[in-house]
């Protein structure tokens, strides 16, 4: 359905519809049991490089390579909040959905930005990463931030005062391109462009068993 590289795709939580997102400057919505596209794609002013659900399936972000942060009501298909001036690689909802990460474009900047979901306003001041960031996650509970860095670092974040309270800790050789926490927020795991995917304690950081290799990039 898309004319150019697919980049995000998302689940919404009822499981019936699947939200993609494109180089093609679209976001498409998809009927899981059919296949086909529900209603017309949503279109923006340039690429887009990552999309996030709200857990209540009512609100779809995404985050584009020039223009910045957009917010669309998932039922009417309107733009609620457009949030212009920086572009976004990456971006996450938060489990209760009041926040939004947004990674921006300019790694270098060595920061995640929290916003309002509501409101589309800036949440609090830019949480500072030691690193230039590639990816955004939140803890289950919403307290905390985990993000990939570059080098093979990893750090997770204090939402509330900003400070860093599991590392920056090396466990790759290369850039950390994926993190995730488990459901009960016990472990993190991390993946990378060197073939492997690493398994910590999110509380001390300590590894948990063996690397698992791939034969590709992850």
């Amino acid at each position: 359905g898309h004319t150019d590289w697919v980049q995000s795709v998302a689940y919404f939580p009822d499981g019936r519809h699947i939200a993609s997102a494109s180089d093609d400057k679209t976001v498409i919505i998809w009927d899981v049991d059919s296949g086909r596209q529900d209603k017309q794609p949503l279109r923006h002013d340039s690429g887009v490089m990552w999309i996030a659900i709200s857990p209540d399936g009512r609100r779809i972000a995404s985050g584009t390579k020039q223009g910045g942060l957009v917010i669309w009501d998932s039922l009417t298909r309107e733009v609620v909040h457009e949030i212009e001036g920086h572009g976004v690689w990456k971006l996450a909802y938060s489990p209760d959905g009041r926040w939004i990460a947004t990674v921006p474009m300019a790694i270098n900047e060595r920061a995640v930005r929290l916003w309002d979901a509501n409101t589309g306003r800036p949440g609090r001041e830019p949480l500072k990463c030691d690193g230039n960031v590639y990816f955004v996650a939140f803890s289950p509970d919403g307290s905390q931030i985990v993000v990939g860095l570059e080098y093979g670092y990893f750090q997770v974040i204090n939402i509330s005062t900003g400070e860093s309270v599991v590392g920056p800790i090396k466990g790759h050789t290369h850039s950390v391109s994926s993190v995730v926490y488990s459901p009960d927020g016990r472990f993190l795991v991390t993946a990378t462009l060197n073939q492997d995917i690493r398994v910590w304690c999110s509380k001390t950081g300590v590894e948990v068993g063996k690397p698992m290799r791939h034969k590709g990039d992850i």
